[in-house]
């Protein structure tokens, strides 16, 4: 459930065997050459480390330096390697994840009706496989909604963690942090009748609708080119020209988002680059609700 949603890390990923939505263990153990060796003291004194993956590779901030600029690691797997008895939040790509669009959902916030009714939707839309993907789901908010985490194997990423003494604090949509921090940017946003917010990465965008400061449905689609006009074109077939305030898009990826003009709505920054904008960079103080 997504009782707090404009606070940072509150909506996660869960598998489907079992909840990951808080990966805060109160004691936990790492077993190695037949010694066990505890490991809450390590990761209270660690600062944490925030990453963001996309389908090339992943992108991580220093948490002791705050105006660095990310360093970038083959995959999830490559920087806990490189990085043991640490702790990390995980932010991931609208690339590796699919929306869940449902054309009717439970009343009274019913999430395990919700989570089914996803699981039904992704399986018919990919197969059985995509019954396992992890599912994060907002249920007492203006429109219920999931999304599913398809391009990495939540289990496999956990136990991987798990030998090298990394802990996984949360891992959630790239889009949920990018929300907040328009809000942060746009205050009308936290309190208009109706807004929406465009989240951008590269081809992939995230279209967020928001209701009286509540989440609502958050579709994904793909656009034709990385640019500032296939994104134009984007906006103009998912845009609802009554709202107020105007669209905010925020995001990186387009060839030529340094200078986005000729856009009908509020863009926050550039939208260039491979990599997210330093001002957007998560903190490293923010804790996980």
């Amino acid at each position: 459930m997504l009782s707090r949603w404009t606070l940072p890390l509150t909506l996660a990923w869960e598998s489907a065997g079992a909840g990951l939505t808080n990966w805060r263990q109160p004691s936990m153990a790492v077993h190695r050459a037949g010694r066990t060796t505890a490991v809450t003291d390590s990761h209270a004194r660690a600062k944490v480390h925030a990453l963001f993956a996309d389908s090339q590779c992943v992108w991580a901030w220093d948490p002791c330096d705050p105006h660095a600029n990310a360093r970038q690691f083959r995959n999830v797997e490559d920087w806990i390697t490189r990085h043991p008895g640490s702790a990390m939040r995980l932010w991931v790509s609208a690339e590796l994840q699919h929306s869940v669009e449902l054309a009717e959902a439970p009343a009274d916030g019913n999430t395990s009706g919700l989570r089914a009714m996803a699981r039904a939707e992704l399986a018919r839309q990919f197969g059985a496989p995509a019954m396992d993907w992890a599912l994060a789901i907002w249920s007492d908010c203006s429109t219920p909604g999931a999304c599913a985490l398809s391009g990495i194997d939540m289990k496999a990423l956990q136990s991987h963690a798990l030998r090298h003494d990394v802990q996984m604090q949360a891992v959630a949509p790239w889009w949920n942090h990018a929300l907040d921090e328009a809000k942060r940017c746009v205050h009308a946003l936290n309190h208009a009748e109706h807004s929406q917010i465009c989240v951008v990465e590269g081809r992939n965008v995230a279209w967020i609708d928001v209701r009286r400061g509540t989440l609502g449905a958050v579709p994904q689609r793909r656009i034709a080119e990385p640019n500032v006009d296939a994104l134009r074109t984007q906006i103009g077939a998912l845009q609802n020209a009554a709202v107020q305030p105007p669209t905010v898009v925020v995001g990186h990826g387009l060839c030529d988002g340094a200078s986005p003009r000729g856009l009908s709505a509020l863009v926050l920054g550039r939208l260039d680059g491979i990599q997210p904008p330093q001002w957007l960079r998560p903190s490293s103080v923010h804790e996980v609700h």
